[in-house]
């Protein structure tokens, strides 16, 4: 519920216990501008516990742009406490009084940590674009007093576009769509698209100096994979496909596997995932222990035979299981070594997995009914198909002994 805050210097109001006292009188005179002490201090905010300031429901392509997304919000954090963890940053804090912090909306749904605990994600909006660029330079440093790191990343979508976020992580699965060539280079950090370029002879530094300038790491970014893609265009770059297939699987144990995946009862979605259903047997991240297993014994039975059957040295962790996945090109950052993959089901004319091999080549996967050993790790998607049914299993390993990635399709 949202109520009116009404905070006099030192005084906590009382009909707003939702807002933790000790971020209340700072997290004020943050909204005003300055820490210094005023006896004549009287405020009147609308604030709740779970936002402060104006919903940030339908934000103008303006407002995106200096909006972030960041997760791994605590059931005890509220909007007030979430605003003090940018307040306590002067890297933010230019001027060492302004927050620059203009709205904060919290969603509660999202997902378990490995704890158990419901972890929620925030939208926050900042004065300016240049602020919010400011703020995603702390992805991946440490919260203070806390044992989390700040997990931030942009809010930015095309005009006319709603972002995941805004969907509150809504369940409705597109449509497949051939990924465009600037969607399929989109995984390649700066450094690889920088790489990329320079192999080329392109000198990237004016490039990527200007573009910092006016729009922070993320215009840095943009800038390189419009020059990339250009580079393609011309034919200064060449960007080949090669089919190929992983191994057929014997009917004695793709059978049975498709019948008990067509009679699962699936778990609900705790994860934004685009597929139809979504489920992680085993240790879904690090640091998590094994989770379904005890859920689904017979699905992991049968994964476990296929695999002792033609993959028997591999140690896996885990495996992602969906039905009907729609895959934009992405890559798989915390998998500790190559995976493998199949799929099976009634679809048709499409489904393979494709893989960047290389900047020249793009490998083409059959895994209908085949076992494929591929590097998660390289740029990759699933091909649109037809059809109403696609399973998916992904075999891999977040634990143990890391392996630098080496070929998209390792022998």
């Amino acid at each position: 519920m949202v109520g009116k805050l009404v905070c006099d210097e030192g005084n906590y109001c009382s009909d707003r216990s939702h807002v933790a006292k000790e971020y209340c009188d700072s997290a004020l005179r943050c909204m005003l501008g300055t820490h210094e002490s005023n006896s004549n201090l009287n405020v009147e905010r609308n604030i709740s516990a779970d936002r402060f300031g104006p919903q940030l429901c339908h934000p103008t392509a303006t407002e995106r742009a200096r909006t972030i997304w960041m997760g791994g919000i605590r059931p005890n954090w509220d909007a007030a406490k979430v605003m003090m963890l940018f307040c306590q940053h002067r890297d933010i804090n230019q001027a060492q009084s302004c927050c620059q912090v203009e709205a904060v909306t919290i969603k509660r749904k999202g997902w378990r940590d490995e704890k158990g605990e419901l972890l929620g994600f925030a939208l926050i909006r900042f004065d300016s674009e240049a602020h919010a660029n400011l703020a995603l330079g702390l992805a991946g440093m440490p919260i203070p007093d806390t044992p989390d790191t700040f997990s931030i990343k942009p809010n930015i979508w095309k005009q006319g576009e709603t972002s995941m976020v805004e969907q509150g992580l809504a369940c409705k699965v597109e449509e497949p769509t051939v990924p465009s060539l600037q969607q399929q280079l989109e995984p390649l950090t700066i450094s690889q698209l920088r790489q990329r370029l320079q192999t080329l002879g392109c000198a990237t530094t004016d490039v990527e100096q200007q573009a910092q300038a006016a729009g922070g790491r993320l215009a840095k970014k943009q800038a390189l994979l419009d020059l990339l893609c250009e580079c393609y265009r011309d034919g200064r770059l060449q960007r080949t496909e090669r089919h190929t297939a992983g191994t057929p699987i014997p009917s004695e144990l793709l059978e049975p596997l498709l019948n008990e995946l067509r009679s699962l009862r699936w778990p609900v979605k705790k994860r934004k995932v685009q597929a139809e259903q979504y489920m992680v047997l085993g240790i879904p991240a690090a640091g998590s222990g094994p989770k379904l297993l005890d859920q689904y014994p017979r699905l992991w039975e049968l994964c476990s035979k296929l695999m002792q059957s033609l993959a028997a040295n591999f140690q896996y962790s885990s495996v992602a299981v969906t039905k009907n996945f729609v895959s934009s090109p992405h890559v798989d950052m915390n998998d500790r070594s190559y995976q493998f993959a199949l799929s099976l089901g009634d679809f048709h004319s499409g489904g393979e997995l494709c893989v960047e091999a290389s900047h020249e080549e793009v490998l083409v996967v059959d895994t209908k009914a085949k076992l494929a050993k591929v590097d998660g790790r390289f740029p990759h998607w699933v091909r649109p198909y037809e059809g109403k049914e696609r399973f998916s299993l992904i075999f891999y390993r977040v634990t143990g002994e890391f392996c630098a990635p080496e070929a998209a399709m390792p022998e």
